[in-house]
């Protein structure tokens, strides 16, 4: 894994009233009494800011083209984009720092909440974040009260961009489970191609022995697919432990490994 820093931003003016009464949430908690903030989701800016701080670290812009289908689906809930942008971007936070610049409302006392719903939401500990809030003093928009504005730098750790290529050793129980395995890795650029031929085993299994059919597949991949694939992998099997096994290829016919490479490259840029 890579240590990396991240930082993001995002400010939303406040609602409307004469369109109707909003709930103003930050940080994953609604705060009473105030205004909401405009925007088709929730406009949680602080869990906004977060999601572009994970963006500038993976490279992918989320909020937008990702949270705009989410919208449209009626999932509004910041909180949701934000653990589905670190589920697929690997990510792992270390710390979370969040600025807030607002005239209104007084923030201070809604802190020590925000941290610990922040923390539940990212799996993190509340004291691996610190929430700072500031007034403005009337400089900005949001210094006069006509929004709210939060900036957030991530400590993190990312998988390192590494294109050893693998050959994984998966077997399946009958050809159906075979396909699905096979095609969802394809479709998903977990892996280059996947071949299939029967084979049988002999394991004992529960203090008794077994010899069954089962498809073998050899799945072509890459070092920074493995942890999503092994995870796709044990939640759609039938079996409870699966057979995954990982070998490294030394090498191969250089055209070959190039085309491994850029069927990967898709979900790689993830």
């Amino acid at each position: 894994m890579l240590p990396v820093t991240g930082i993001g931003q995002d400010s939303h003016a406040f609602a409307d009233i004469q369109q109707g009464a909003k709930p103003l949430v930050l940080g994953g908690i609604n705060i009473p009494g105030e205004q909401g903030l405009a925007g088709n989701s929730d406009a949680d800016v602080v869990l906004h800011a977060l999601c572009n701080a994970i963006s500038s670290i993976s490279g992918t812009p989320f909020l937008g083209p990702a949270t705009d289908a989410m919208c449209k689906q009626g999932i509004t809930d910041s909180a949701i984009y934000l653990t589905t942008q670190l589920e697929q971007t690997g990510i792992r936070l270390e710390h979370i720092a969040v600025s807030l610049e607002a005239r209104r409302p007084r923030l201070l006392p809604w802190i020590p909440t925000m941290r610990e719903r922040m923390a539940t939401i990212t799996g993190l500990k509340s004291f691996q974040i610190g929430i700072t809030a500031t007034s403005g003093e009337g400089l900005s928009s949001c210094g006069r009260g006509e929004g709210i504005m939060a900036t957030v730098q991530i400590s993190a750790w990312r998988e390192r961009a590494d294109d050893t290529p693998l050959l994984i050793l998966l077997t399946c129980p009958d050809q159906q489970c075979a396909e699905h395995i096979a095609s969802g890795l394809v479709r998903q650029k977990l892996a280059a191609c996947v071949q299939q031929t029967s084979i049988r085993s002999t394991y004992e299994w529960q203090q008794s022995l077994h010899t069954e059919p089962e498809i073998l597949l050899l799945v072509k991949t890459r070092q920074h697919c493995y942890a999503r694939l092994e995870k796709w992998v044990k939640r759609e099997h039938p079996y409870a432990v699966p057979q995954i096994l990982s070998l490294p290829i030394g090498a191969g016919l250089p055209a070959y490994l190039d085309w491994l490479c850029q069927q990967t490259s898709q979900h790689h840029n993830q």
